[in-house]
Order: C-alpha cells, then structure tokens, then sequence
C-alpha cells in the first residue's frame, strides 16, 4: 500500500538508530524528500531522525491507535504525515515483535509493519545473524525483506552475507564496521538528546557517507520505489473546525522535552499558537498566553537551576492557582510538586502547585502502556471516559493523584494517579491526544474560555 522503509532488529541496542538517522541523511543527500517515523513511545531518538530529515519525525504508536481501537487511525497518520514525501523511513522501537509484555506482537513494530505494508529492513551482527531464520518464522512474519550485517569486517561480512541469503532468502543490502562515528552515548531515559543541531548535522552527513560505501541504497530504493500521491486517498484527516486562537506555552529546554510532535500538532490544527518558553533560562512564563503545558524530560538532572528560578516558580503556581488551563506529564508534573530529591539526595524546592516530594527509585516505576479512566469529570475527561498512555520514569511521587485509575495494557496492575481539577491535567503517564481527540478540543475550549475572561 505504501512505499516505506522500516529499519527494525531482533532486540534493542542493534544500532537501529544510527543506521536510521544516517540513511535518512543518504536519502536527503539524494534529493529525496523524506517523511520520518519512530514507531513506539520514544522523544530522544525522533529528535535526531527530524534533524536529518529537517521535518518533524512523528511517533507511530500501535498501542494507542491500534485497530480495534481506533480503526485506520494509524494509517490516516502516516499518510498525513507523509504527504509531500518521496519516501518514508521508519525506525522500529526494541525487538521487531517486541510489544504489550506477555501479549507480543500486539503493538509491536511488527504491527505497524502489517498495517503500513512496510519494506522491512533488520539489522542483525555477526553474533545473532544465525538465528533470524528462526527468529521471524516465530510469527510468520512476511514484512522482512533485507538484512544490513553491523559491526563486522569485509572479510567476515562475505561469509554472512552467503549464508543469510542462502539459507532465508532475503536479500542482503550490505555491512557496516565498528566505526566511532556509529557509537551513541545513553543515559537512563535512552539516547542524549541532539542539543546542538548543527554538530549533529556533521555527525549524520559523516555516518552517511560511511553508510554509502558499504550499503547499496540504490538497490533498497529500486527494491521499494516513491510514494504516489494516489496511496492517501482513503485515509486523510477530517479537518477540524478551530474555535478561536489562543497562544499555548510549551516548555522545552536542557529539562523539558519529552512531547509527541503529534500532539502540538493537533493543538495547532484547533488554534494553538505554540510559544515555547524555558523553566531553566526564562524568568516567567511569556505574556499573553492562555494555556500551559509541561512536558516530560530530565528536571532530576537540572534540579539546582529550576530550584534557584524562584520567579519562573512563582509565576508558573500564580498562574495555575489563578485558573491557567495547566497540562504537566511526567518531568513537568515533578516540576510542579514542592519538592524534588536528586540521585545525591539533595532536596530542591519546586513550584509548589503539587504538594509533597518526589523522589528517586532507583528502578523503572509502573513502565508500559496503560489505559487511564476518570473518576469523576475534569478538564480533559468525563466521568468514565478514558484515553490510552504510557509511563517511563524513575522517579516516584508520594501524593500522585486519584482522579483517575490506571491500567496497565496487559491487565497485570492497576492503580489510581493524576490530579486533575477544572483547570489542571498532572501525573506521570505520557499522554497522546490522538488516543481521544476529545481531550484535545476541551483543552483547547478551556484555553479559550480562559483568554476570553481575561478580557
């Protein structure tokens, strides 16, 4: 149905994003337009393949669009993003059939492989590729169609390039050596985010180059072809009627970063203006606004220099003590509590609209997919309605909400989370609006009415 290629692996930690990030560059170098994706809940890894492709990279969450969900949404998503595309380029998230734990391959990448009829490249090294025969017959999987062999020399790259298309069939693309070039730096939450945009451009035009002696992407792109305009026909996204426009106040910064580019671009679709500000640099929040989001990131990292910006503090609680229409997920729901602990033990005092600390684990705290139902009515929600999210944090809070009960996607806990009152959304689950556009277009009436009585 469409022409796009997923580079994807057996299991994390292959080098699916280096390879991802610099093929984009190859194809751009080629004259290419190229739409880039990241299926999966992932911020840092998007962020690189969007430098590269200079458009925004748009996560594809199975979980939350999947198709007894939310029928062709996932579809209508890729082709709205892709529009104006010659070719797009997917990077898988984990292990190809890695999805809900216990309930693999629902919302794996290999689902969006069989909804987008994707081009299926894996990467596989010297040391498992003996056992992608076995590996893809597990699920009958039909998607993959060409390895790229990484971390191996000439000399052994012929030797696995004969027996992979000897005993599978498919077609070998090429080899990539242990070169530094390809190491990437991780920290807890995954990759280091791309600060400084113009070192990571040099970084992805010098792995393309590496990328372009040892693999034939002349031959991925005959294998694959451009996309057609005529493949969006069916599923385009119904224009939504904006209210009024109203400016919206995203945080983004060394501390704040963690949103879905989805998300800001429905909030736009219904009238947003975005004005992005920082917790770190900024004194206060910007004038004139009617709205304010805080998103995930690493506020534990930056606890000293948010804790010193008393007036940043103080502005963001008078405003939503004052009726701000407020989101904060995950890092900005910590920034909003009173206090907050580092890995050191230091305590730094917060904004305050959230009352107790929050806190280092030491482990993953309630990671996975879940499925957040309302108590009771609030900005976003009926009583009843639910939308689908994730949570990917280690830190913990001891006053983490009750307006809503959680689940997890496979059915193994459940638990109560988020404050939310008529004006303010905060927890740890990652939200995606798409999984219930109703909470887009009641935070979008809330912002309004909110500039209206300001009036």
């Amino acid at each position: 149905m469409y022409n796009n290629i997923m580079i994807s692996a057996m299991d994390s930690h292959s080098g699916k994003t280096a390879i991802c990030s610099s093929l984009i560059t190859a194809l751009k170098k080629r004259n290419l337009k190229v739409a880039a994706f990241k299926t999966g809940p992932d911020y840092i890894d998007p962020m690189y393949h969007s430098i590269a492709a200079e458009r925004v990279c748009i996560n594809l969450e199975p979980y939350f669009l999947e198709t007894d969900f939310k029928k062709d949404e996932l579809k209508k998503q890729f082709a709205h993003y892709s529009k104006g595309a010659d070719i797009a380029v997917i990077e898988a998230a984990m292990g190809y059939f890695s999805g809900i734990y216990k309930e693999e391959p629902r919302a794996s990448a290999y689902a969006v492989a069989k909804e987008l009829n994707s081009y299926v490249v894996m990467v596989v090294s010297k040391d498992n590729y003996t056992k992608i025969s076995d590996y893809l017959a597990e699920y009958g999987d039909k998607f993959v169609k060409a390895i790229i062999v990484n971390k191996v020399n000439k000399e052994e790259y012929l030797d696995i390039k004969n027996h992979i298309e000897t005993n599978t069939g498919l077609l070998v693309l090429g080899y990539l050596e242990e070169n530094e070039a390809f190491l990437v730096e991780s920290r807890h939450l995954g990759l280091y985010t791309p600060d400084d945009v113009k070192a990571t451009l040099e970084t992805l035009e010098k792995r393309a180059k590496i990328l372009e002696t040892t693999v034939d992407i002349d031959l991925l792109l005959s294998q694959v072809g451009e996309i057609k305009t005529d493949d969006f026909a069916d599923f385009s996204y119904e224009e939504s009627e904006k209210t009024k426009s109203f400016n919206l106040a995203v945080a983004k910064d060394e501390a704040f970063s963690f949103i879905y580019e989805d998300n800001l671009e429905l909030l736009k679709s219904l009238g947003a203006k975005i004005v992005f500000f920082s917790p770190i640099h900024d004194k206060k929040l910007p004038c004139n606004i009617s709205g304010l989001w805080l998103p995930g990131g690493y506020p534990e990292r930056y606890g000293k220099e948010l804790s010193q910006n008393i007036s940043m503090c103080e502005s963001i609680k008078n405003a939503v003590e004052s009726g701000l229409p407020t989101i904060a997920e995950c890092g900005g729901y910590m920034y909003l509590h009173e206090e907050m602990k580092d890995k050191e033990e230091n305590t730094y005092k917060l904004v305050g609209v959230i009352k107790g600390l929050t806190y280092p684990t030491g482990k993953l705290q309630r990671f996975g997919y879940i499925e957040v139902s309302a108590y009771e009515e609030n900005m976003l929600l009926k009583k009843g309605e639910s939308f689908r999210a994730h949570e990917f944090h280690y830190w913990d809070s001891e006053n983490n909400g009750n307006s809503c009960h959680a689940v997890k996607a496979n059915k193994s806990k459940e638990w109560d989370c988020i404050h939310a009152k008529d004006n303010l959304f905060a927890g740890y689950p990652h939200i995606y609006l798409r999984t219930n556009v109703n909470m887009a277009k009641r935070f979008v009436d809330k912002c309004v009415m909110y500039k209206e009585s300001q009036i």
